[in-house]
C-alpha cells in the first residue's frame, strides 16, 4: 500500500514538472513568434529622408483626431528633409507610468531649447488608443499640445512600427547633421545633449 501511494505521488510530481516544462517551452515559442517581426526592425536606423517620405504618404493626426493640415505636414517634412534642425521624436502614452513621470522633464527641455533659440523641432507622439484618455492626460500637460511642440496622435501605431519601437517611452533624435540616436526608456532630459 505504501509503495503504490509513493508511486502515485511520484507520478503526480512528474506530471507537474512535465506540465511546467511544456508551459515554458510553449510560452518561449509564442513570445519569439510574436516578437520576431518587430525585433528584426529594432536594429533599423530610420533616416531623416525616410521620415520625410513617411509623412508624405501616411495620414497624420493631431491630438484632436483630425489630420494635420498640408502646411503642417509640409513644414514637418521640411524639418526632416535637408533641414539644419535637430528633430526630437518623443513617443509616449497616457497609460505608461514612466512616460507620465518623464513628461514634465521633457517639457522643461522644450522650454530650455526655446529660450536658447536652439534649432530643434520637438514632436510628441501619443500612442494612446482611446482619445478620451489622451484628452484627460493633455488637461494635466497642456503644453504638450502647444507650439513649439508638434503633437501627433498615432492611434494605429504606424510611426511606432515604422521606426521599430518596442517599448515606451522612447525617443529618437535626428541631429542637424543627420546623426541618429535612439533611447528606449526614460531620458534624463536635464542632462541630455541635443
Amino acid at each position: 500500500m505504501m509503495k503504490s501511494e509513493y508511486l502515485k505521488k511520484a507520478l503526480r510530481l512528474s506530471a507537474f514538472f512535465f506540465f511546467c516544462f511544456v508551459t515554458i517551452v510553449v510560452s518561449v515559442y509564442i513570445r519569439d513568434y510574436f516578437t520576431r517581426d518587430r525585433s528584426s526592425r529594432m536594429e533599423r536606423q530610420v533616416s531623416k529622408a525616410e521620415m520625410s517620405e513617411f509623412f508624405g504618404t501616411e495620414p497624420v493626426l493631431n491630438y484632436s483626431g483630425t489630420e494635420l493640415g498640408s502646411s503642417d505636414i509640409d513644414r514637418l517634412r521640411a524639418d526632416f528633409k535637408g533641414s539644419d534642425k535637430t528633430v526630437v521624436f518623443h513617443l509616449w502614452a497616457s497609460w505608461c507610468e514612466p512616460c507620465i513621470t518623464e513628461i514634465p522633464d521633457f517639457l522643461e527641455a522644450v522650454e530650455r531649447a526655446q529660450s536658447a533659440n536652439a534649432p530643434i523641432v520637438f514632436v510628441a507622439v501619443s500612442l494612446d488608443h482611446d482619445q478620451a484618455d489622451l484628452g484627460r492626460f493633455l488637461r494635466n500637460f497642456p503644453k504638450l499640445n502647444e507650439p513649439p511642440v508638434i503633437g501627433i496622435w498615432d492611434d494605429q501605431s504606424r510611426i511606432l512600427d515604422f521606426i521599430g519601437i518596442q517599448k515606451l517611452p522612447a525617443t529618437v533624435i535626428w541631429g542637424a547633421d543627420g546623426q541618429y540616436r535612439r533611447i528606449d526608456g526614460v531620458v534624463d532630459w536635464k542632462r541630455i545633449s541635443l
